[in-house]
């Protein structure tokens, strides 16, 4: 079946589409590179018609977790993702209150983990030894540290959550 689908790569805050148009907005994976939710939410209330619907599906980084012997390490690599490489990757947990301050009514909320045993493909989206390195140098990481993480690879097991949230238009 032939569906009107259309792509279109602008700014989240400014959606070059008519008012009330639009009946469904999908944003995968997007919202954790938007500092102010507020103005992309507000956007997309505008584009959709009455009772369209948003589903937005993002990662929980501060659900991430790497079986580390060592916690504090685990927690420091958890911190530096949620709240320095991905600024934004820790706010898809208030996301709830933001959809309702915006116009939006909640209708379903899904929550899907993921483990990643594979050290190489992990490392390719997260860049976890960029990340060692980078806080090892900052000071943040200790030389035990960073040591229990080279000999931890081989065991690796990487576990996070997405979460999909699914909102209409009031």
């Amino acid at each position: 079946k032939d569906l009107p689908l259309q792509f279109i790569c602008c700014q989240a805050d400014n959606i070059p589409i008519t008012s009330s148009t639009i009946d469904k907005v999908r944003f995968d994976r997007v919202l954790q590179h938007i500092s102010e939710h507020d103005k992309a939410l507000k956007e997309v209330a505008r584009i959709l018609k009455q009772n369209g619907v948003l589903q937005i599906i993002d990662t929980d980084y501060l659900s991430c977790s790497l079986f580390l012997e060592d916690e504090l390490l685990e927690w420091k690599i958890i911190d530096t993702v949620a709240y320095k490489k991905i600024p934004n990757g820790h706010k898809i947990r208030k996301l709830p209150s933001t959809l309702i301050q915006n116009n939006f009514t909640l209708t379903t909320t899904e929550i899907h983990n993921y483990i990643i045993n594979d050290f190489e493909f992990a490392n390719y989206i997260i860049r976890f030894d960029n990340l060692i390195k980078e806080e090892f140098g900052n000071g943040n990481v200790t030389e035990k540290q960073l040591y229990l993480w080279q000999q931890g690879k081989s065991n690796f097991h990487f576990s996070l959550n997405l979460v999909i949230y699914q909102a209409t238009k009031n």
